[in-house]
């Protein structure tokens, strides 16, 4: 057992518990929060001190530390890395025991002398996208990463991502040079790792994920190999601001049914044959599938990589922008694979495909725009989570406990389950971030991912074969009824989804 030194000063008193979010235990002092890091001894020493002010019992939540200002009736919010206040709200008298609680992306206060509970939004923010920029590669710098090693990552002030206002990032993360088979789990640096996973691969493979992860300590988000060793490369498509007074009308999220922009394969999106060897194709996104021909700055794609000739990538950037040391679909010859993409519209409302070698069929569906600064945007902000697993047909987690065989559908529960607001809530969710994974197929098919209560449509989110484990990020409206379907098309396979944010 360890014992932390009187951080306080002869006689001053504290009131309430801790908090802990590592590797630091948050005390509340009279002069405000200290954190405290665990040394050898055992002992403790200070890491910081907040500026002044008189705390009550602090919590952790959302990647901020919060806690009541006795003195002022203020609700604070600091940044866990340094002790800085990042967000601040009137709340009235309180006492010195007064206890805040979180859930459903608010931090609740009670207010004794109304007789109520008041609620406070701590996590919405707008998109902001970005042209993709490389901004880690282990190949080049920190090496591999081994079997059970976490590293954390800088993200803060990297490749257009600026250094303060962020609360989450957008990233293609990529591994590969891999050596066995293993999963890689993205979440923010200083959490705890949740049971969740963002890639899944066999040795020798290369396999990319769109991922949306909330920053945490120092700037940084944490990165977890489980097995045998891998090459890990961030490649950030944009990012998510805090929280403001005053939200600004670009970067709001409008959630679409998925719909068919390109198939070279038979000529939706005005191209009717593969996309050949160092060729780059020019896809119009707005106007099409339902995005508006003008006020959409950025777009979600379900990109599809099918047939190539030769291992290779693909590519996908703004219009007019210079074609960046990027990659959104790894592939081998032969291989079907998705992947989500979130980028930028350019000139004209459009976007560039790339392909370096060989030939192959390029398929994109679109299920999303996000506004830009045109006055009159209106549409979603995300809140960003640390991934909740939600459904595990392994397990029964979600309320299915096996395999979705051929031809069937599920109706998946989201709205008031792991984190995510009910749909009876003051701001309900419009649609949710997932992680889905499949896992065990008895034989090649794809899963269609989309609101409970609507027809199916022509689209899909995972393509796989059978024997594999394949991820793709989904981005998915949220039918009125709080509920997501999943439809497998042949055979059966297993189906996990993690939850990493909503839109409301």
């Amino acid at each position: 057992m360890s014992t932390a030194p009187n951080q306080n000063g002869a006689g001053d008193q504290v009131f309430g518990g801790t908090a802990y979010a590592d590797p630091y235990v948050y005390v509340p002092c009279p002069e405000g929060i200290k954190a405290l890091l665990l040394g050898a001894g055992p002992s403790f020493t200070t890491a910081w001190s907040s500026p002044t002010f008189h705390p009550g019992a602090p919590i952790v939540s959302g990647g901020v530390i919060w806690a009541v200002d006795t003195n002022t009736g203020t609700l604070r919010g600091l940044d866990p890395a340094n002790g800085t206040f990042k967000f601040t709200a009137t709340i009235g008298s309180q006492t010195h025991f007064s206890t805040l609680a979180a859930g459903q992306g608010r931090i609740y206060v009670a207010d004794g002398n109304a007789g109520q509970v008041r609620a406070f939004g701590q996590g919405a923010g707008q998109y902001h996208p970005l042209t993709p920029s490389r901004i880690y590669d282990s190949r080049n710098a920190g090496g591999a990463l081994g079997p059970g090693a976490v590293r954390n990552i800088p993200v803060l002030g990297l490749g257009g991502v600026p250094s303060t206002g962020v609360g989450a990032v957008v990233i293609n993360v990529t591994v590969a040079n891999t050596t066995g088979s293993s999963y890689l789990t993205v979440y923010p640096a200083g959490f705890l790792r949740p049971i969740a996973s963002n890639l899944n691969w066999t040795p020798g493979r290369t396999v990319a994920n769109l991922v949306e992860v909330a920053i945490g300590a120092n700037g940084q988000v944490a990165v977890y190999n489980a097995v045998g060793s891998t090459a890990v490369i961030f490649d950030v498509a944009g990012w998510i601001n805090q929280p403001t007074g005053t939200p600004s009308v670009d970067g709001r999220y409008n959630p679409l049914v998925p719909a068919r922009i390109l198939d070279t394969r038979n000529g939706i999106g005005g191209f009717s044959a593969p996309v050949g060897p160092g060729q780059t194709i020019t896809v119009h996104v707005a106007g099409q599938g339902l995005v508006p021909g003008t006020g959409a700055e950025a777009a979600i794609l379900n990109l599809t990589a099918t047939d190539p000739t030769a291992a290779g990538y693909l590519t996908v950037y703004p219009t007019g922008a210079s074609r960046p040391t990027a990659s959104n679909v790894n592939f081998v010859a032969g291989q079907t694979l998705p992947n989500r993409v979130a980028v930028a519209l350019g000139t004209g409302g459009q976007v560039d495909i790339y392909n370096p070698a060989g030939s192959v069929d390029a398929i994109a569906d679109v299920n999303g725009w996000f506004t830009d600064t045109t006055p009159g945007g209106t549409g979603s902000s995300l809140t960003p989570m640390s991934p909740v697993r939600i459904l595990d047909t392994r397990n029964g987690t979600g309320g299915f406990g096996v395999p979705v065989g051929p031809n069937a559908t599920i109706a998946l529960q989201v709205a008031g389950v792991g984190g995510v607001p009910s749909m009876a809530a003051s701001v309900p969710p419009k649609a949710v971030v997932l992680n889905v994974t499949v896992t065990g197929p008895t034989t090649g098919s794809y899963l269609t991912v989309w609101p409970d209560a609507i027809g199916r449509p022509v689209s899909s989110d995972l393509n796989f074969v059978q024997g594999a484990t394949v991820p793709n990020l989904v981005v998915v409206q949220i039918g009125a009824n709080g509920k997501v379907d999943f439809y497998n098309a042949a055979g059966s396979v297993n189906v996990i989804a993690d939850v990493m944010g909503w839109f409301g």
